[in-house]
């Protein structure tokens, strides 16, 4: 006998410990909990509130707690003539649970709100209706809206402003510089040194000076286009590569048993093609010129996941420290008239990478050599551009 006292002692525990549960999640829980009785499901005037937890006040935004065991209706007389009424009828007559679209509710006693509900069928007739007041999310998502409507107008017109800036700095700039080389060329023809009646000394400084004049002029215009209209296309970039480097072989006599190339590329890519193209060319071009004629010059392109790195290495003259980020200055010289130049070529190749969205750094000390190192974006598949022609 005292066996079966225990067990029902020990069953009558395992009733009473789901019903604290229970009653503890209803209560702590942050979802506004409401149990409605259809007494009489045909008749929702019959209908009784007999639960409501803590939240439901919190989500309500006014107390709710007193009218537990008021007539539904009779405690919020706004819902009659609303779809609520068939939606309880519904759930409790099919016994399966239903989500509600966003309904909006407010009455004289309770402010308007917007809610996600959720009903769910009980025992004895009644429905379980769970929701949240989701009236601050959807204010703080229209502001939210409203903001990036706002910002995409500010960025819009700061775009087009930065666009006009651009072009008129582009505009005056290629005008100063034609309308510079229309007098230097004067000048070039007037100063021949070749000519008895004047002193040969003189005119071939005129000459030189307006032959710098010139090209100073030239490289100017050169830069201007470096940044411009950059545009992104699918191509073959091994064939780009070896384009850029036989025009620098070219140029650099002496330098095609110097320059050791090591290519790793796709057969197609979509990219900046200008980009790749100055920053192979004006980087090979910066390593044969400043390294002597016996040493080599090793380049290595080579395509990851999401971009391209570009590496030229010399075994030059090297750079100082401090000169490491004004060489990228347009016209900066750093070797002076020791070494050919305008002193615009790292120049466009920063600013043709940068503009693609890529970067350019360099390591470098006096007399151990130099090395750039650039990397470009690769556009991925579902941004894909149409091949250039």
């Amino acid at each position: 006998m005292a066996d079966e006292g225990q067990e029902a002692e020990r069953d009558a525990r395992r009733v009473r410990l789901p019903l604290e549960v229970l009653q503890a999640v209803f209560a702590r829980s942050r979802v506004g909990y409401s149990v409605i009785e259809l007494v009489d499901p045909g008749d929702p005037e019959t209908w009784v509130i007999r639960a409501n937890n803590g939240a439901a006040s919190l989500n309500s935004q006014v107390d709710i707690g007193h009218v537990v065991g008021q007539r539904f209706l009779e405690a919020f007389p706004a819902i009659r003539g609303t779809p609520f009424i068939g939606w309880y009828r519904d759930v409790e007559a099919g016994g399966r649970s239903m989500e509600l679209p966003e309904v909006r509710y407010g009455d004289e006693h309770l402010p308007d709100a917007a809610y996600r509900v959720w009903l769910e069928p009980l025992p004895g007739r009644c429905v379980l209706g769970q929701y949240v007041n989701v009236t601050l999310q959807r204010r703080a998502e229209g502001h939210l809206r409203a903001l990036n409507a706002s910002l995409e107008a500010t960025v819009a017109t700061r775009t087009a402003e930065l666009r006009t800036s651009r072009r008129m700095l582009r505009e005056v700039t290629y005008a100063a510089a034609h309308d510079l080389q229309t007098p230097v060329r004067h000048v070039l023809m007037l100063s021949d040194p070749d000519d008895p009646d004047d002193d040969p000394d003189t005119l071939e400084l005129i000459h030189e000076a307006a032959r710098l004049i010139n090209g100073r002029l030239a490289g100017l215009l050169d830069y201007t286009e470096a940044g411009h209209h950059d545009v992104i296309a699918t191509f073959d970039p091994r064939q780009e590569v070896d384009e850029v480097v036989a025009v620098v072989r070219a140029r650099r006599e002496g330098g095609a048993g110097r320059l050791a190339v090591a290519v790793e590329l796709p057969e197609r890519i979509t990219m900046s093609r200008r980009a790749l193209r100055a920053a192979v060319g004006q980087l090979v071009d910066n390593g044969l010129k400043f390294s002597d004629p016996g040493t080599q010059v090793a380049l290595r392109v080579v395509a990851a996941a999401d971009e391209v790195s570009i590496s030229v290495a010399d075994a030059g003259i090297g750079i100082a420290p401090e000169h490491h980020e004004l060489i990228f200055q347009a016209f900066y010289r750093v070797h002076g008239p020791d070494y050919p130049g305008l002193g615009v070529g790292l120049s466009r190749a920063r600013v043709a990478v940068e503009t693609a969205g890529g970067s350019i750094e360099v390591r470098s000390t006096p007399g151990q050599g130099t090395t750039f190192d650039v990397r470009l974006p690769i556009v991925s598949a579902g941004h894909e551009a149409p091949p250039e022609s």
